[in-house]
């Protein structure tokens, strides 16, 4: 069906109200003014003035819209602006024109990194927000939307320049991987694609379907990896894990360091479950904690090292069971 052509309402009303006003003006020229459309008849019929209670004693004039529903469009003919291909999120072909958008609030000029209004389709509530591109949705303060369909929904000074991004909250925060998530927290970067960041401070997502649960300054590069907390860990091996502790890294592949205090998971397989400079770095090699031991070298596989001091193992498939400085 092809739409109604929309004759502009104030335009209608301010009719009625010069033809109420002008009283020297015969009746046929008044009932000529006030002659609608059946198109405007219809379009006033949706619409009323309501008085909504405000819940602290007062009312609010509302324009409530009954029985349609209400659509914005910017004229190109599709929401990327291409009606060729609507599905496209290619940033170089698809069109925007700073119209078509729903904007709550006069969301004022002095975005930190520069304004720019010159998307379209986008819901927009707040102040100093950019919209760049389309289908997004920015809120709260000083936010940027400029990938396709990216969200931010709360916090300071964000910005979702991938498509599909989003960032809850937080402040300062960066998702540049296509479908990555900051949920909040200060600072946060999810760069891989499909990455996330949940919060805590100066922690970033890089690897694909990486994840970083908080903390402060925790790193995830490797594709899967992720680090649930603590402090300057980092999980670089495909599939590797911290947990928490503090200057953790779980190097190799499908690794796991617990906690504690600058060990390393650097066999694939390996794991350290806590204590401090422990290394793991023989294949599916352990250390269960103590200090500065060692199971490994890389040549020596399904070894470990219970706990205690400096214990290192000999060969593969060799336990060290624990003790200060003990070889055997």
């Amino acid at each position: 069906m092809k739409p109604i052509e929309f004759h502009p309402v104030p335009a209608v009303i301010g009719a009625l109200v010069v033809g109420l006003a002008m009283s020297a003006q015969s009746v046929g020229s008044i009932q000529r003014i006030l002659r609608l459309t059946p198109e405007e008849k219809e379009i006033l019929g949706h619409m009323q003035i309501v008085q909504l209670d405000d819940a602290q004693g007062g009312l609010a004039k509302t324009i409530r819209f009954t029985g349609v529903n209400v659509q914005i469009v910017n004229g190109l003919g599709a929401t990327n602006g291409l009606p060729g291909d609507p599905d496209s999120v290619d940033l170089l072909v698809t069109q925007t024109n700073s119209v078509g958008n729903l904007i709550v609030g006069y969301n004022e000029m002095g975005n930190p990194v520069g304004d720019n209004r010159t998307g379209s389709h986008n819901i927009v509530a707040g102040h100093g927000n950019n919209y760049v591109t389309f289908g997004g949705l920015v809120a709260a303060r000083d936010n940027t939307s400029s990938g396709a369909y990216a969200c931010v929904t709360g916090g300071d000074q964000n910005r979702a320049i991938a498509n599909f991004a989003a960032i809850n909250g937080g402040r300062n925060g960066l998702a540049s991987g296509v479908e990555a998530t900051v949920s909040g927290g200060l600072a946060g970067v999810a760069s891989g694609l499909q990455s996330a960041v949940n919060g805590g401070a100066v922690c970033s997502a890089v690897g694909v379907t990486a994840a970083v649960g908080g903390g402060n300054q925790n790193l995830a590069s490797g594709v899967f990896s992720s680090v649930s907390g603590g402090e300057q860990n980092q999980a670089t091996g495909h599939g590797a894990s911290v947990t928490g502790g503090q200057g953790n890294l779980a190097t190799a592949n499908y690794t796991w360091v617990g906690g504690g205090n600058l060990n390393e998971a650097g066999g694939n397989h390996s794991s350290v479950s806590g204590g401090h400079t422990n290394i793991a770095l023989g294949f599916w090699s352990s250390v269960g904690g103590g200090q500065a031991n060692t199971a490994g070298p890389a040549n020596q596989n399904f070894v470990t090292v219970s706990g205690g001091m400096g214990r290192s193992t000999l060969s593969s498939h060799d336990w060290v069971g624990g003790g200060l400085l003990e070889d055997d």
